[in-house]
């Protein structure tokens, strides 16, 4: 998982259209078995919702990047309403407005978009793959059960740092490309 971390976020945008149609094929999975879960159906629609999702990552490479945009967004925007009480049809059309919103922004920067969401699943995997090793120490695994028992931001922010550097390390790194440098 480091390693792959790592890639992602010194060259996530290289790796562009790869990580969205991967990223699409997760959040069709994912929303996909949410709905199965909720409805009571097989869980076989998962697969079906990633190989849609995936293959539609594939066949509109313009539209990709800004259908994963806004599903992302309208997913935050989903959660934060959840957490503010609001549900019903205002929950609705908010997350729907909140969708076309993302997709609209994606679709005018869509490398930028790639450059975030790989940064971010970049420093999510480092996160994950770096907490089992240190984990081996208790010495550290107290200071991380403290510091995040005295501060819930804690893990947030781990995972911020390294997003934030692979997004800056990726702008760099793509501005001195097209300069040709």
């Amino acid at each position: 998982m480091i390693v792959v971390a790592l890639a992602l976020i010194l060259g996530g945008w290289r790796m562009g259209r790869v990580c969205v149609v991967l990223t699409l094929a997760a959040v069709g999975a994912g929303l996909c078995a949410f709905y199965a879960q909720a409805f009571g159906i097989s869980l076989v629609v998962a697969v079906v919702g990633a190989v849609l999702l995936g293959a539609f990552g594939i066949a509109f490479k313009q539209h990709s990047v800004a259908l994963l945009g806004g599903l992302l967004g309208a997913g935050i925007a989903a959660q934060v309403l959840t957490f503010w009480g609001l549900s019903g049809w205002a929950m609705l059309v908010t997350t729907i407005l909140c969708f076309v919103c993302f997709a609209a922004l994606c679709w005018s920067s869509p490398q930028s978009v790639v450059i975030v969401i790989t940064s971010f699943e970049g420093g999510v995997l480092l996160v994950s793959g770096l907490v089992p090793i240190l984990a081996m120490s208790p010495v550290i695994l107290r200071f991380f059960e403290s510091t995040n028992r005295a501060s819930w931001m804690f893990f947030p922010f781990m995972v911020m740092v390294p997003t934030t550097v692979g997004y800056f390390l990726q702008v760099a790194d793509s501005k001195r490309h097209a300069s040709g440098t």
